[in-house]
């Protein structure tokens, strides 16, 4: 089947017009064409239609290829044009070719046009291909710079030795330089430079996978041009081209204000806690120094009433009835000293963190309900008091819920000494629990047990993680710098 092709012929000779036309037919082409042979003429042709080649005589009484080159370039068109003439010299047909023209056949040998034509339909369409490519590029550059240089965030983009290569309002305003001054300044120039080198390092080392990488996030503090301090979160993406590594695009957001409010909740928590430890403290030392006293000493009056009656041959009815009161304020005064202990353990101040968790294991153990025990990692040591009490309470907490609501048979807790850090673990053997993804998911479940504990964990700057699966038991895992 014939391939349709639109041919301007430029050509004086209506006879030479259909020789050209009839070898395109030869050729497997079904040409739809117009003949012109002056300048008016084609511009109308060329202001109608659309042509998918021109093919020019080279001299014409009243136009010429030269002058139809030149047209055709004023109205910016890239039309294939060959120029099918008589022998016109080799300078000529350099100078022609020079001046736009794609290639020419001479009139005797037309066996060579239908391969020209094929060639130059095909690089016209590599050509547009590259024009559309490159104009989608342009488009797609501008619209990212325009997004960049708006962007609310600081932004910047530097190469890959660091050279800072873009950079928008929102840094400037950030770090207080110019835009001109940071284009000219290199991200070592910066403060919190180390970060800036670490991530370069990062990037470099991984970049033979880049299509996998994502954006890393560090935190750090900046120096302002003005020497004023602030804390921002940076995020770092790789660009590239081609596969290639090209640039790395900062993203730096000012949490200065969030971290300060943080540290303000961390303030005041710590002191809402201290508060409740000295209360606590205060009610263990009433519970133990009046309580618990008075109820030994209404033991004793108990115990005494039960001796006289003896002698004095009260009723056995009597006796025993007081011998029942006297076995239910011991009960309760066991109860008074064990919930004095709970609220504020004198062995925490005394020995410490871990005689402490070993002291609850004890008690839990006693109470008969499960085993339980300690094991400690690493080389022992003391703690700051308020990362002992936190730790401690989180460990009670745990084991509250381990004896509630595990249905555990065996909890162990463990306490690891690293260096710089400490790891508390609280394990069981239960039925365990699907762990709620959100602070509101534990509220609205009624966990506010486990809630607390990642409360007070962030009280010393602590991170608190559970793992559970139903019929596996569950880990709660407290880590601390300290």
């Amino acid at each position: 089947m014939s391939q349709p092709l639109r041919v301007l012929v430029i050509e004086d000779s209506e006879d030479d017009a259909l020789l050209l036309v009839r070898e395109l037919q030869h050729g497997g082409y079904a040409p739809s064409f117009q003949r012109v042979d002056t300048p008016e003429a084609m511009t109308m042709a060329l202001d109608s239609q659309t042509w998918d080649i021109i093919i020019a005589d080279y001299v014409m009484p009243h136009f010429s290829a030269p002058a139809a080159l030149k047209l055709l370039k004023e109205k910016g068109l890239d039309t294939p044009f060959i120029i099918v003439s008589g022998a016109i010299g080799e300078e000529t047909a350099v100078s022609a070719m020079k001046a736009g023209a794609h290639d020419y056949v001479v009139k005797g040998k037309l066996a060579r046009l239908v391969p020209a034509i094929e060639r130059e339909l095909r690089e016209a369409h590599e050509r547009q291909q590259h024009q559309r490519a490159q104009k989608a590029l342009l488009e797609s550059e501008t619209r990212y710079r325009s997004l960049f240089e708006n962007a609310s965030d600081a932004l910047l983009v530097h190469d890959m030795e660091g050279n800072i290569i873009m950079a928008n309002r929102a840094i400037a305003k950030l770090t207080g330089y110019t835009i001109d001054e940071l284009l000219n300044m290199n991200t070592s120039q910066l403060p919190g430079a180390s970060k800036f080198k670490d991530t370069m390092e990062e990037w470099k080392i991984q970049a033979g996978n880049a299509s996998g990488l994502i954006s890393q996030v560090r935190e750090l503090r900046i120096t302002r041009k003005d020497g004023a301090e602030r804390t921002v979160e940076l995020v770092t993406s790789l660009l590239t081209h081609e596969g290639q590594p090209t640039a790395i695009q900062a993203m730096l957001r000012d949490i200065t204000e969030e971290r300060r409010t943080q540290e303000d909740m961390r303030t005041y928590g710590k002191l809402v806690t201290e508060a409740q430890e000295e209360e606590r403290k205060r009610i263990a030392r009433d519970l133990h120094d009046e309580t618990a006293q008075e109820l030994s000493r209404l033991g004793l009056d108990i115990d005494f009433l039960i001796s006289a009656g003896t002698k004095k041959g009260l009723p056995a009815e009597i006796v025993n009835q007081l011998e029942r009161l006297r076995d239910e304020t011991d009960h309760i005064l066991r109860g008074v000293r064990r919930f004095g202990h709970d609220l504020r353990p004198p062995i925490l101040e005394d020995f410490g963190l871990l005689m402490a968790l070993q002291w609850l294991t004890d008690d839990l153990a006693s109470q008969g309900v499960l085993s339980s025990s300690v094991e400690v990692l690493g080389t022992p040591r003391r703690l700051s008091p308020h990362t002992e009490l936190v730790l401690f309470r989180i460990a009670q907490e745990a084991l509250n819920n381990v004896r509630k609501h595990s249905q555990a048979t065996r909890t162990v807790v463990s306490l690891e000494f690293g260096s710089g850090r400490v790891v508390l673990r609280v394990a069981d053997n239960g039925h365990g629990f699907e762990v709620p993804q959100t602070a509101g998911d534990f509220a609205r479940l009624g966990k506010l047990g486990i809630l607390g504990m990642h409360e007070r964990a962030s009280l010393i700057s602590g991170s608190c993680s559970i793992q559970s699966e139903k019929g596996k038991g569950t880990t709660v895992t407290v880590e601390v710098a300290e």
